[in-house]
């Protein structure tokens, strides 16, 4: 028998494959209007499976790429998502959805301004970069924190605030 979750999560899996494309990349966030980057950004929400939301955020930080998808990611909701991702005690989970911030904020100054202002997200960040037992999360949390605090001095203070030590001079 299959369950129509399992058909969702293989769709969405099947999209993240695909996403590595730069067609794909290019072409998704205009196909029906954003309509696909809308059902991805919708299995972020805190009521779905975390499989479900783990392959959502690979296929979406990679789809991110594209200035367009990121706009509409971030116009749905998608950073407070992800955000809400980060206390999850998965460490995939945290992995992909640091990602998909990071992706996020190198798209434009205003997401990265909304990221680091999203409450609770530079101590989410913070907190998975201090707990994280894998070096992979490590990383990404690293790689978040730079790109969401790089030109912004407000973010760099509320990191400094929450516990991240500044590089010594």
């Amino acid at each position: 028998e299959v369950h129509h979750l399992d058909v969702q999560l293989y769709a969405v899996l099947a999209l993240g494959s695909l996403s590595s494309s730069p067609v794909v990349i290019s072409e998704f966030p205009s196909v029906e209007n954003g309509a696909g980057v809308r059902a991805l950004v919708n299995l972020l929400q805190p009521s779905q499976d975390d499989t479900a939301k783990e392959a959502a955020a690979l296929a979406l930080s990679k789809l991110a790429l594209n200035e367009q998808c990121a706009q509409l990611v971030f116009s749905l909701g998608g950073v407070g998502y992800a955000s809400a991702m980060l206390g999850s005690p998965r460490e995939p989970l945290q992995r992909e959805a640091l990602s998909l911030l990071s992706k996020l904020a190198t798209q434009s100054n205003r997401v990265r301004r909304s990221i680091g202002e999203t409450s609770g997200c530079i101590a989410l960040m913070v907190g998975v970069l201090s707990r994280a037992s894998s070096m992979e999360v490590k990383s990404a949390a690293i790689t978040c924190l730079y790109e969401v605090c790089k030109d912004t001095p407000s973010t760099r203070e509320a990191a400094l605030n929450n516990g991240c030590t500044a590089p010594p001079s």
